[in-house]
């Protein structure tokens, strides 16, 4: 699974993922990824928890099957696209006990206002549509305050990243790579690497069998 912690408003939404995917519940360094994609002919962001290959698939087919205009009208076909393909995995693969969530970030032009829909496998992704807030998963121990800006943001991320890697394994989420924020308003969406994880080297040299020298330069 995946860091995954956004706010939604009407007027915009942001989004915040890690980039690193394992292999495994080992929580093995496989590589780097994007796990949140804009997708700007429909106005809107897709991200997703879970089973990486269910969204990668569902985005491939956004981008290439899909007759739609916006997230609204994508809702419509979403949850029994999204059943196939999760029937297409049970078959390849063993699933066994582990869930996929995706998410739709959109602009909805008629309402003028940005909207969320959830699909999760748990809820045989019938559709959720969220209304305006702050959500983070896995959440953290205890109270905490929902991140105002970048550095309250990656604050609370370190403290999930630590809370998790306090737990056993095969319970644990792992969290790792980089900090990347992507952001929607209206017609326009940017990404931008926000944090870079002081782990981010060894779990490099770990996908890669061998040792790196140094970070690339200009993050940390």
């Amino acid at each position: 699974m995946s860091l995954l912690m956004y706010t939604s408003a009407p007027e915009s939404v942001w989004v915040v993922t890690d980039t690193l995917a394992t292999d495994g519940t080992a929580g093995r360094p496989f590589l780097f990824t994007s796990k949140c994609s804009p997708v700007p002919h429909m106005r809107m962001l897709i991200a997703g928890t879970g089973i990486a290959a269910l969204t990668d698939r569902w985005r491939d087919i956004v981008q290439t099957r899909i007759l739609a205009l916006d997230a609204p009208m994508l809702d419509l076909h979403a949850p029994g696209a999204l059943r196939t393909i999760w029937v297409a995995l049970a078959a390849e693969n063993e699933l066994a006990e582990q869930t996929a969530t995706v998410y739709h970030f959109g602009y909805d032009a008629e309402k003028e206002e940005h909207r969320t829909f959830v699909y999760r496998s748990s809820s045989n992704f019938e559709s959720e549509y969220q209304v305006p807030a702050f959500a983070v998963k896995p959440g953290p121990d205890g109270d905490y305050e929902p991140p105002n800006d970048i550095d309250q943001i990656i604050a609370l991320a370190d403290r999930i990243r630590t809370e998790q890697a306090a737990l056993p394994e095969g319970e644990r989420i792992y969290i790792g790579g980089e900090l990347v924020l992507t952001t929607l308003t209206g017609d326009t969406s940017a990404a931008q690497v926000i944090y870079r994880f002081p782990d981010f080297v060894q779990d490099w040299q770990a996908m890669n069998g061998q040792p790196v020298p140094t970070a690339p330069s200009g993050l940390t």
